[in-house]
């Protein structure tokens, strides 16, 4: 086996670090952003409009006077909070169906097959670029149509987990104990596959940022909160006289999401090989 040099070690470790820090101060930021905003959302001032940095305002300001700085912080509040919102859902909806697919007959695991196989040919973009136009995308609707085209991923890998699972001999000794399946597919087999579960949520959280980022962009996402899709969306037309508005927002999820995809894969090569 070639040994890895110098430079392939550091590089991998510092990409590593890199990924923490930005995603720790990302989270921070989340948290306690009503604490560092230096304005409120609504505050605006028209006489500021795309206004430089200043020592009033660090980062400027965007179309309708208001602080760049406090949008990018509040921003990373909401693309989190959506983010970790739909992955909780997907997540719980896929190890439910999964966990049940595999209690079940093959009539239901064959049906459900067809049907997930079914549903993910059709892009959860597509499904919210008609629902986008046909009604306003609250953060509420934008978590639940999220959830519901994104559930299952997760279900298909908990199905083919524990499939495997099953076959373990502590499975087979429970069984011939009169332990029932559902008891040890919730109890036993499901809290050994946090692991996989993990590094798919991880990487379903750079995608659900993606797609808010780019249905904001579009003008599509909600209108009553940060986002740095919209930021990007405002800056488009005044490229030239602020870059800060769209080059800033875009970077933060150009990093946001090469980090989540370090990390993601650190914990794949971690758990699997």
């Amino acid at each position: 086996m070639k040994k890895k040099t110098f430079y392939e070690k550091s590089r991998k470790k510092w990409g590593f670090f890199f990924s923490l820090s930005f995603l720790s101060v990302i989270a921070v930021c989340a948290i306690f952003a009503d604490f560092l905003v230096p304005y409120s959302f609504d505050e605006s001032n028209m006489s500021d409009k795309l206004c430089g940095f200043s020592r009033d305002h660090w980062l400027g300001c965007d179309l309708y006077g208001m602080d760049l700085l406090s949008q990018l912080i509040l921003g990373a509040r909401s693309s989190l909070f959506l983010s970790l919102s739909v992955v909780f859902l997907t997540t719980l909806i896929g190890c439910f169906v999964g966990s049940l697919v595999t209690l079940y007959s093959r009539q239901l695991d064959t049906f459900f097959l067809q049907l997930t196989e079914t549903m993910m040919a059709l892009p959860s973009i597509l499904v919210l670029l008609c629902l986008g136009s046909l009604m306003e995308l609250g953060p509420t609707t934008l978590i639940l149509v999220l959830a519901f085209t994104g559930w299952m991923g997760p279900a298909r890998l908990v199905r083919a987990k524990l499939l495997e699972c099953r076959e373990f001999d502590y499975v087979l000794s429970g069984r011939a104990l009169g332990v029932s399946s559902l008891r040890l597919t919730f109890r036993y087999l499901l809290p050994n596959l946090y692991s996989p579960l993990l590094v798919t949520s991880v990487f379903g959280i750079s995608g659900v940022v993606l797609t808010e980022a780019t249905l904001s962009f579009l003008g599509l996402g909600p209108q009553n909160m940060a986002s740095w899709g919209l930021l990007i969306h405002q800056g488009r037309s005044v490229l030239f006289e602020a870059p800060n508005l769209s080059l800033i927002p875009g970077s933060l999820i150009f990093l946001l999401i090469l980090s989540l995809n370090i990390l993601g894969d650190r914990l794949k090569r971690s758990f699997f090989l």
